[in-house]
């Protein structure tokens, strides 16, 4: 992590809750937010168990509050946040088939968990709220994307009124070796000898766990509420992945590369071809900084907008070389346990 000293002044004293805390970028926040001499995080989560482990890992401290609960309740949520400075709400159900065959549990959990939190922020004048969404919400065709617009619809259209609270989205796309992602899968796939690929055409945006974090963070001291921060990520070929994955990991479980096959499956109904970090219709809204793009709700509309579509759209964008994409992988001890 490599945040500017005045960033981590911002974060120092804070005390901040990140609901979710247990999953892949919670608990990746709650490890750089310790970096950062806060007073206080609260780690919120609803698996006991997940909870037990992350315990185990970071230990007892007196900056560390470990909670049990569900965004859903509204009453644990408003217990769990009172007197907290800063939210990263990171709670979600993410896994886009289990949300198609059960589609009331998503509006639950992201749509009517993300308003629970809103409201117990205003009532708590917390100074900001961050809401950590995905590239899926741009021209959402399935269950999981479409909460997660809503709820950037929610954070991005809160009344505050005169009220302190600063409410910001952050969004991105796949994040490497977290919870759910490909990779884990692949390498599972790749032990039983196989690995099942939709379509050969598909290309995702990628960004390491660090990455991911690092960037959530500076995006939360930038916030002025009603903007949605875009990381801009590298993108790749998923058949490359998965090949560059089959040549650096058999080795490790004393297989050759000619050992597994890969199988093509076909695209699922609810899964695209490509990604796009913005929509056509956000591009005149955004602003390019470098590191992200920026999109303010109420922003200046620039109809001669100049962003490449190379550096938003999957399709259109330089991919990763498969020598590229093993470097990452050692950059990351992504194949170490």
């Amino acid at each position: 992590m490599i945040l500017e000293q005045n960033f981590k002044d911002f974060y120092k004293g804070k005390d901040v809750i990140v609901t979710g805390g247990c999953g892949s970028i919670g608990r990746e926040l709650v490890k750089h937010l310790l970096k950062c001499d806060i007073k206080k995080v609260r780690i919120f989560d609803q698996n006991e168990f997940s909870i037990h482990k992350l315990k185990t890992e970071l230990g007892e401290s007196e900056k560390i509050d470990y909670i049990i609960g569900n965004i859903r309740d509204y009453d644990s949520i408003r217990s769990s946040m009172k007197g907290a400075n800063i939210a990263f709400h990171t709670a979600a159900l993410k896994h886009v088939p289990f949300c198609e065959t059960d589609p009331i549990e998503a509006v639950k959990t992201n749509i009517i968990g993300t308003h629970n939190l809103i409201e117990v922020a205003k009532e708590e004048n917390l100074e900001k709220v961050i809401f950590i969404s995905t590239d899926k919400t741009v021209y959402p065709i399935s269950v999981m994307p479409a909460t997660k617009l809503l709820c950037e619809k929610l954070v991005l259209n809160t009344r505050t009124f005169d009220l302190p609270t600063k409410f910001t989205c952050v969004r991105f796309g796949n994040v490497l070796k977290s919870d759910g992602s490909v990779i884990p899968l692949f390498v599972d796939q790749i032990k039983k000898g196989y690995i099942n690929i939709t379509d050969d055409r598909m290309s995702r945006f990628f960004m390491s766990l660090d990455d991911s974090a690092d960037l959530v963070l500076k995006s939360a001291v930038e916030a002025q509420g009603g903007e949605i921060f875009v990381l801009k990520m590298k993108s790749l070929m998923i058949k490359d992945l998965a090949e560059s994955l089959i040549e650096e990991f058999t080795p490790k479980i004393n297989k050759s590369p000619e050992d597994i096959k890969i199988n093509y499956i076909g695209a699922r109904s609810s899964e695209k071809l490509y990604e796009q970090l913005m929509s056509d219709e956000e591009v005149p809204y955004a602003e390019d900084l470098g590191d992200r793009f920026v999109i303010r709700k109420n922003g200046q509309y620039n109809k001669d907008s100049k962003i490449d579509k190379s550096l938003f759209i999957s399709e259109y964008s330089e991919k990763l070389s498969k020598d590229e994409i093993k470097k990452m992988f050692s950059e990351i001890n992504l194949l170490e346990n």
